[in-house]
C-alpha cells in the first residue's frame, strides 16, 4: 500500500491538471454568465432592442435624405441604391407610395398590409402570417406634391405558416437564439420592447417549457477541456494505485469513478447542460434508457474504450495462473462464449445505430452524410469496433494461453460453442445472419492469430496496418448489410405510400379552404336569383378566391343545385343523386373537425391509381328559413394527367417524414389488373405482367439485371414495383475509404493523448517521446503527397464543375424563358391582350381570365416549370403556384432588382439568384411585348431544381473521386512501407558492417549493384576495407617483433582517418534531419535521389488518375451518332492486316452527350479490338448498330484472344490491364463516359475465340427541340 508521502509526491507532480481544470471551468462560467449575450434575459432583450433601434434610426436617416426619396418616388434610382436598401443587409422592408401608387419596394417577400395607408403617421406593432414586425409610417409631405408615404416593416420575429428545413422561424439578427425560447405578445410581461419614441411596442414572454440553458460554444469547449484534464488525472491516479498497490485496485477505482460520474450525468445536468445539443435528441436516435441518444452512445463508447485500454495497459503481459483441467476447460468455454457474445452485442448495437435512427450511413450519396449526425455516427461506430477489437484480443490471448498455442483444439472448441450458440437462436427469424456472424467470428479469431504468427516470424514489422484492414473490411461488410436492410424497409414504406396517391399537404390546404367556404356569405347570393350570368360570376369568384392555387394541378368543376335538387346551369350532367351516392357509398371523409360521413364537408374517393377526386359540399340556407336548405354547392377537384415537375412544392413540404429517400435513385411502376397504369423514372418496366410474375407474398425482393426490385401487393388488384440500381461495389469501396480513415484518425488521436499522459503534459518530455525517425518521415511525405494532391485535385475540379454547371443551368433557364415567352405571347395575343393600347393590362379584369389561366398553366405544366406573370407595374397577375402568394411566402410585387433591370434598364432578360426562406434558386425574367414593341407583362420562371441537381452531380463526382483515391491511398501506403524499408535498410546494412570492422580479421565488403548515391557510399566503404587489408599485410611483413605494437598503432591511426569523418558524416546527416538543419537538402541529396524518383513515379500515376477523374463530360450537345462512328471507323479501315466490317445504317441516331467523349469512347474500343488480335492471325472486326425501346446499341466484335474467365470481373477496374504496357485506364474511362450519359457498357468473351463489347445509349427526345435541329 502506498504511503502518505507517496501520495503527496503524486499530487505535487500531477496536481497542475486539477488546477488547470479549475481555471478552465472558471473561464467557462465567466463566458456563460458575463460574456455571452444570452447569459441573461436582460441581455437578450437588450440585444433585440438594440437591433430594432439601429433599424429605426436607419429608417429616420432615409426619410431625411430628400434626394434619395426623390429618386424612389420618381423611380430614378440605380443599382447602387438598391444594394444599399437590400433588406437582407438592412433588415428593413421598405415601401414608398405616391397617392396610393406603390413607386418603390425593396422586397418581394412580404406585402404591406392593406390598412397601413389609412394609419396616421407613427410606429405600430404588426402581427401576421409572416411574424411580428414594427410598422413605421412616415408622411413625406412638404417638398413633394400630393400624398407621399413611406412605410417600413422592421421584422422582430419572422415565421411562416408552416415549418420545414426551408421555412424556419427566427428572431431577426439573433441567429444563435432558439426561436422557441421567447414568444412575442401584447400582454404585459417583464420584458417590454420599445419603439424610438419610448412607447411599448410589444412584450417578450419566456417559455417555461423551452430549453433555457444556453451555452456559448467557447464555454462548451472550455468545459470539455477541463474534464479531459480531470480524466487524465484520474487515469494517472489509477496507474499510481496499480503501481503502489495491487494492480486490480487501480482498475476498480477507475471503473467505480467512471460509473459514478456517468450515473450522475444521467440524473442531473452534469458536468454541464449538454443535453440541449442536437446530438442528444432522442428523435435522432434512442434505443433504451441508457442509450437514449447518439451523444450518449458516443460518450459511453469513449468511456468503455478508456477502461479497456487501461485494463490492457495493466494486464497486457499478464499470464494466467496454473489451473487444473476442469478450471482450464471451464475458463476456455467462458472465453469462447464471451467472444461470440461480444460479436453479437456489438453487431446489434451497430444495427440499432443504422436501422433504428435517422442517421444516414449511405455513402453513395455524399450530401446525405454531409452532416454532424453522420460524422458522429461513423466515429461512434469506429469506437464501438475498437472496443470489440481490444476486448476480443484480450479473450483470444486468454484462449491461446489456455490451449497452450494448440490452435486446432482452440478452433474446434470455438466451432462447438458456435453450434450451441446457434441452437439458442433457432427460432430467431434472422438465423441466417446469426450463422454468418458466428462463422465470421471464428474467421476473425483465425486472422488475429495469423497476424500474430506473421509478426513472430517477422513477415511483417508492424501489425497495425493489418489490424486496421481487418477491422475496416469487417465493419464495411456489417454496414453494407444493415444499410441494405434499412433501405429495404424504407422502400417498403415508399411502396405503401405509392399505393395511396393522395397528398396530405393538399388535403391540409383543401380542408382550410373548405372551412372558409362554409363561412362565406357571398356564395348564397347566387341562389337567390340564379341566372347563367350570375353562375359565371360565382364560378370565377370561387376559382380566383379559393382555388387559384390548385388550377395548375387539378381540373375543377363547380356544381349548383336548388332546394329541389335540380341543377342550376351546370356544364356537367352529373346529378345531385349521383353526387350524393358517391359521397355516401364510395367516398371517405377527410380528417378534420368533422369526420363522420353525415357531417363531413370534404371527401376523397378513388376510381383508379392517380385517378382520384376531392369533393366539397356547402348547403345554402334559405333567407326566410335558415334552418331549411335553399340550395346545394358542390366542387370537385380531379388531378390533371400531366404532372408538374417544378420544385416549388419543396417550400410546402413537411419534415415529418420518418424516412427520407432520394427519389432520383428509384424507379417505380403501378399495375392494376396486371396492366401498367403509371411509372416514374427511366427503368424499362413491362406494359403488362403475367400471372406467373405476381409474387406469392405481400412483399418480395428480386434482383434482375443489376437492379433490386420490390414487388408489393397493395390489394384491390394493385401491384407496386419499386426498382433501384445495385451499387454495392461503389458502396463497398467508399465505405472502406471512409472507415479506414476514421480508424486511422481515432488511432492517431489516441496516440497523441497517450503521449500527453505519458509525458505528464510537459513539453520537454513530449518532444523526447515524439522523435520522428527517417522511416516515419519518408512514409509521412509519401502519404501526405497523395492526400494533398487528392485535396487539391478535388477542390479545383469541383470548383470548375460548379462553375460549368451554373453556366449550363443559366443556359437551360434562358432556353426555357425563350420557349415559354413565345408560347405565352401566343396565348395572350389570342385573347387580344397584346393589342391593347393601354399601358397597364390586368388579367383579372379580362372576361377570358379562367381560360387564359388554364392555357398558361397547361404550357407551364408541359415544360415542367413554375410561371409567374406580372404587369408592367410589378403586380402579380398569374402564378402556377398561387399558394405561395396566398400564404405570404411571396408578396404580390415583382422582385425589385429584376424590376429595376427590366423596367428601368430595359434589359431583354435578367437572371439572378433569389431565395425564399432557406431555399435558394435561380430566377429568370423577360418582358412580354405587344405588336408595337411595348412592354405589357413580365414573365418570371423560378428555376428551383438547380441546387438539388448540382448537389446530386457533385455527390456522384465526389463518390467517384473518393473511390479512385481510396486505391491511391492504399497504394501509397504500401509503397511508403516498401520504400522506407528499402532506403533505411541500406543505411542499416552499412551501419552493421561498420560496427563489425576488426583489424585482426578479414572484413567483409558490401555487395551493391546499383550506381546511385548509396552505391557511392558503399564504394568508399569497400575501398576503405581494401585499404585496411593492404595496410595490415604491409605491417605484418615489415614489423614482426619489436615494432609490431608501434606499427599496429600507426596503421590503426591511418585506418581511422577515413572512418571517423564517414561516421561523423552519417551522424551529422541523422542530426541534421532530426533538427531540420538549413543545409539538410544538400546533405540528404545523395540518399534521397531514389526517393525522388519513386515520388515522381507516383506523380505520374496520380496524373493518369487525375485525367480519369476529370472525364465528367459537361459539354452536352445534340449530334448524330452515325457521324461519330463513320469518323472513327474511317481511321481504321485502311489497315492491311485486318478486316473491318461496318454497314452504315440508313436511319439517323440522334443522341445528347459530349461528342468529344463519345468519339474517345469508340476510338478506345476499336483500338482495343485491334490490339487484342495476335500478330500471326488475320483480324476481323465487326461493328453494328441497332435501336430498341428509345435506346441505341453499338456492337464491336473481334476475333482476338478473348478474356480469361478469372479476369472478366476486373476488366473495368482502374489500373487493370491485360496488356504488357499501358495504365489500364482505357476501359475504365469508357465505362465512366457511358454511365455519365445514362448508358451502359458490357461485354461477352470466350477465351481464344474473341470478345464483343456492347455500348447502349439513350436516344434524344427530338420533340423537345421543336424542329430546331442541328444541320444533318
Amino acid at each position: 500500500m502506498f504511503s502518505l508521502q507517496d501520495f503527496k509526491r503524486f499530487l505535487w507532480r500531477n496536481g497542475y491538471l486539477l488546477i488547470g481544470a479549475a481555471w478552465l471551468l472558471t473561464l467557462a462560467f465567466l463566458v456563460d454568465h458575463y460574456w455571452s449575450y444570452y447569459s441573461s434575459d436582460q441581455r437578450v432583450i437588450a440585444s433585440i432592442q438594440q437591433h430594432l433601434r439601429e433599424r429605426e434610426n436607419k429608417v429616420q436617416s432615409i426619410v431625411l435624405r430628400n434626394a434619395l426619396i426623390n429618386q424612389l418616388l420618381r423611380r430614378s434610382y440605380d443599382q447602387h441604391l438598391l444594394d444599399e436598401l437590400d433588406p437582407d443587409r438592412t433588415g428593413i422592408y421598405l415601401f414608398i407610395f405616391s397617392d396610393n401608387w406603390e413607386t418603390f419596394w425593396n422586397t418581394n417577400r412580404i406585402n404591406v398590409p392593406s390598412s397601413a395607408l389609412q394609419l396616421s403617421e407613427g410606429s405600430y406593432y404588426l402581427q401576421n402570417d409572416r411574424g411580428n414586425f414594427e410598422l413605421i409610417k412616415k408622411n413625406l409631405g412638404g417638398l413633394y406634391a400630393g400624398e407621399k408615404t413611406l412605410i417600413a416593416l422592421l421584422p422582430i420575429y419572422e415565421s411562416y405558416f408552416k415549418e420545414n428545413k426551408y421555412l424556419q422561424a427566427s428572431f431577426w439578427g439573433e441567429p444563435q437564439l432558439p426561436p422557441n425560447l421567447y414568444t412575442i405578445t401584447r400582454s404585459p410581461t417583464s420584458f417590454p420592447l420599445y419603439n424610438r419614441e419610448g412607447q411599448v411596442l410589444c412584450y417578450l414572454d419566456k417559455q417555461p417549457s423551452a430549453i433555457v440553458h444556453q451555452q456559448a460554444m467557447l464555454s462548451v469547449l472550455l468545459k470539455v477541456l477541463a474534464w479531459i484534464c480531470v480524466g487524465i488525472f484520474l487515469n494517472l491516479f489509477a496507474s499510481f494505485l496499480s503501481a503502489h498497490s495491487k494492480r486490480w485496485h487501480g482498475l476498480i477505482f477507475l471503473i467505480a469513478v467512471v460509473l459514478l460520474l456517468r450515473i450522475i450525468s444521467y440524473l442531473f445536468p452534469f458536468p454541464f447542460h449538454y443535453r440541449e445539443f442536437s446530438l442528444f435528441n432522442a428523435q435522432v436516435y434512442a434505443s433504451s434508457s441508457v442509450l437514449n441518444s447518439l451523444g450518449d452512445v458516443l460518450i459511453n463508447a469513449i468511456l468503455l474504450v478508456w477502461i479497456i485500454l487501461f485494463f490492457r495497459s495493466q494486464y497486457q503481459k499478464a499470464k494466467l495462473p496454473d489451473m487444473n483441467p476442469v478450471q482450464t476447460y471451464g475458463l476456455a468455454v467462458f472465453c469462447s462464449f464471451a467472444l461470440l457474445y461480444l460479436a453479437q452485442l456489438f453487431s446489434d448495437l451497430i444495427r440499432s445505430l443504422v436501422i433504428d435512427s435517422r442517421i444516414s450511413f449511405d455513402v453513395t450519396n455524399f450530401y446525405s452524410i454531409n452532416n454532424l449526425y453522420s460524422l458522429v455516427g461513423f466515429i461512434t461506430i469506429g469506437l464501438i469496433i475498437y472496443c470489440f477489437f481490444f476486448l476480443s484480443r484480450t479473450f483470444n490471448e486468454f484462449l491461446s494461453q489456455l490451449h497452450q498455442r494448440e490452435f486446432d483444439r482452440k478452433y474446434t472448441l470455438l466451432g462447438a460453442i458456435g453450434l450451441i450458440w446457434l441452437l439458442f437462436h433457432m427460432n430467431d427469424p434472422a438465423i441466417g445472419y446469426d450463422l454468418v456472424l458466428m462463422l465470421w467470428a471464428i474467421f476473425y479469431i483465425m486472422m488475429l492469430d495469423l497476424i500474430d504468427y506473421a509478426l513472430q516470424k517477422k513477415w511483417i514489422l508492424n501489425p497495425f496496418v493489418s489490424w486496421l484492414l481487418l477491422l475496416t473490411l469487417s465493419t464495411t461488410a456489417i454496414l453494407i448489410y444493415f444499410n441494405n436492410q434499412r433501405e429495404k424497409d424504407n422502400r417498403r414504406l415508399l411502396a405503401i405510400n405509392l399505393a395511396k396517391p393522395q397528398d396530405p399537404d393538399t388535403e391540409y390546404f383543401l380542408s382550410d379552404i373548405t372551412n372558409k367556404i362554409q363561412r362565406d356569405t357571398f356564395i348564397q347570393q347566387f341562389f337567390i336569383a340564379p341566372t347563367p350570368v350570375t353562375k359565371h360570376i360565382l364560378v370565377n369568384y370561387l376559382l380566383n378566391t379559393y382555388f387559384n392555387s390548385f388550377i395548375s394541378k387539378f381540373d375543377i368543376h363547380i356544381f349548383t343545385f336548388n332546394a329541389g335538387y335540380q341543377p342550376l346551369f351546370n356544364n356537367d350532367t352529373l346529378s345531385y343523386s349521383a353526387i350524393r351516392s358517391i359521397l355516401l357509398l364510395k367516398a371517405r371523409p377527410i380528417a378534420g373537425n368533422e369526420t363522420s360521413q353525415q357531417s363531413a364537408k370534404l371527401f376523397y374517393y378513388e376510381t383508379g391509381y392517380n385517378h382520384y377526386h376531392y369533393f366539397g359540399e356547402k348547403i345554402i340556407p334559405q333567407d326566410s328559413n335558415p334552418a331549411q336548405p335553399g340550395g346545394y354547392l358542390f366542387y370537385e377537384l380531379t388531378p390533371k394527367t400531366q404532372k408538374n415537375l417544378a420544385i416549388f412544392p419543396l417550400l410546402l413540404s413537411s419534415d415529418d417524414n420518418q424516412f427520407q429517400l432520394n427519389m432520383e435513385d428509384y424507379s417505380y411502376a403501378v399495375y392494376e389488373n396486371n396492366i401498367l397504369v403509371y411509372h416514374y423514372n427511366d427503368f424499362p418496366f413491362a406494359v403488362s405482367i403475367s400471372p406467373a410474375d405476381i409474387p406469392l407474398t405481400e412483399y418480395e425482393f428480386r434482383n434482375e439485371g443489376g437492379y433490386s426490385q420490390l414487388w408489393y401487393k397493395a390489394g384491390n388488384n394493385r401491384l407496386i414495383v419499386v426498382s433501384k440500381r445495385n451499387r454495392t461495389f461503389i458502396e463497398f469501396v467508399t465505405l472502406v475509404a471512409y472507415l479506414f480513415l476514421i480508424f486511422l484518425i481515432l488511432a492517431g488521436m489516441y496516440r497523441i493523448l497517450y503521449l500527453l499522459v505519458k509525458a505528464g503534459m510537459k513539453w520537454d518530455h513530449l518532444r523526447n517521446y515524439m522523435r520522428i525517425t527517417l522511416r516515419t518521415q519518408i512514409q509521412f511525405v509519401i502519404i501526405f503527397t497523395v492526400v494533398f494532391s487528392f485535396i487539391i485535385l478535388g477542390i479545383s475540379t469541383i470548383s470548375l464543375f460548379i462553375e460549368r454547371y451554373h453556366k449550363n443551368q443559366q443556359d437551360q433557364l434562358t432556353k426555357n424563358l425563350s420557349v415559354l415567352t413565345q408560347d405565352i405571347m401566343e396565348i395572350l395575343d389570342q385573347h387580344q391582350l397584346l393589342s391593347t393600347p393601354d399601358s397597364t393590362v390586368s388579367l383579372t379584369e379580362s372576361t377570358d381570365d379562367p381560360v387564359i389561366r388554364q392555357q398558361i398553366f397547361k404550357v407551364a405544366d408541359i415544360h415542367g416549370v413554375d410561371v409567374n406573370l406580372y404587369d408592367i407595374d410589378g403586380n402579380i397577375q398569374l402564378s402556377t403556384e398561387q399558394l405561395l402568394f396566398d400564404r405570404n411566402l411571396l408578396s404580390s410585387k415583382m422582385n425589385p432588382e429584376a424590376y429595376y433591370q427590366l423596367h428601368m434598364q430595359n434589359m431583354v432578360q435578367y437572371i439572378h439568384p433569389e431565395h425564399v426562406g432557406k431555399l435558394y434558386f435561380l430566377s429568370g425574367y423577360v418582358p412580354i411585348l405587344n405588336h408595337a414593341g411595348e412592354t405589357m407583362f413580365y414573365l418570371n420562371i423560378p428555376f428551383f431544381a438547380s441546387q438539388r441537381e448540382l448537389n446530386q452531380e457533385i455527390s456522384n463526382f465526389l463518390m467517384a473521386l473518393i473511390n479512385l483515391n481510396a486505391f491511391m491511398f492504399l497504394l501509397s501506403g504500401l509503397l511508403a512501407l516498401f520504400i522506407t524499408r528499402y532506403v533505411t535498410g541500406s543505411f542499416t546494412l552499412i551501419a552493421e558492417k561498420m560496427k563489425n570492422i576488426r583489424l585482426n580479421k578479414t572484413n567483409e565488403q558490401i555487395i551493391w549493384n546499383r550506381n546511385d548515391e548509396i552505391g557511392m557510399l558503399v564504394k568508399e566503404f569497400n575501398q576503405m576495407v581494401r585499404q585496411l587489408e593492404k595496410s595490415a599485410e604491409a605491417l605484418a611483413r615489415s614489423e614482426r617483433e619489436l615494432a609490431w605494437r608501434e606499427m599496429a598503432r600507426q596503421v590503426a591511426h591511418e585506418i581511422k582517418n577515413p572512418l571517423t569523418p564517414m561516421k561523423l558524416s552519417l551522424q551529422h546527416l541523422q542530426r541534421a534531419i532530426r533538427e531540420h538543419a538549413p543545409n539538410v537538402e544538400e546533405l540528404t541529396l545523395r540518399t534521397t535521389h531514389m526517393l525522388v524518383e519513386q515520388i515522381e513515379h507516383l506523380a505520374l500515376i496520380a496524373s493518369d488518375f487525375s485525367a480519369f477523374a476529370r472525364i465528367s463530360g459537361d459539354h452536352k450537345e445534340l449530334f448524330l451518332l452515325n457521324e461519330v462512328l463513320d469518323s472513327v471507323i474511317h481511321l481504321y479501315q485502311n489497315d492491311e492486316h485486318h478486316l473491318l466490317i461496318y454497314d452504315s445504317p440508313d436511319k439517323n441516331y440522334w443522341i445528347e452527350a459530349d461528342k468529344t467523349a463519345i468519339n474517345r469512347l469508340f476510338n478506345n474500343l476499336l483500338q482495343n479490338a485491334f490490339q487484342a488480335i495476335p500478330e500471326h492471325k488475320k483480324g476481323i472486326i465487326e461493328v453494328a448498330i441497332k435501336d430498341y425501346d428509345g435506346k441505341v446499341c453499338v456492337m464491336i466484335k473481334d476475333n482476338g484472344t478473348g478474356i480469361p474467365d478469372e479476369l472478366k470481373s476486373k476488366i473495368f477496374f482502374p489500373n487493370f490491364t491485360t496488356k504488357s504496357s499501358g495504365t489500364g485506364l482505357g476501359l475504365a474511362m469508357c465505362k465512366r463516359i457511358v454511365e455519365q450519359w445514362n448508358g451502359r457498357i458490357w461485354f461477352e468473351s470466350q477465351w481464344q475465340q474473341g470478345t464483343t463489347f456492347y455500348v447502349e445509349l439513350p436516344l434524344a427526345d427530338l420533340s423537345a427541340y421543336n424542329g430546331n435541329m442541328p444541320n444533318d
